[in-house]
């Protein structure tokens, strides 16, 4: 099972195109999204360190523009 969820990871440059398309929408759109990632990060009652980094991460990025 921890094979085929870590298959499921997206790669850097997934999460970096993702993030080029997500910045290109409104930013309701955009906090939308992070609200949601940060909803799907607590689903499983605890907030990873890894979990953590990424979300800020695509914020900080978004941010950016």
């Amino acid at each position: 099972m921890q094979g085929f969820i870590r298959r499921l990871r997206p790669t850097e440059d997934q999460i970096n195109a993702a993030i080029d398309e997500i910045s290109a929408r409104p930013a309701k759109a955009q906090m939308d999204m992070v609200l949601a990632c940060s909803e799907v990060m607590l689903a499983d009652g605890a907030a990873h360190t890894e979990e953590i980094e990424l979300l800020e991460k695509v914020r900080a990025d978004l941010a950016r523009g």
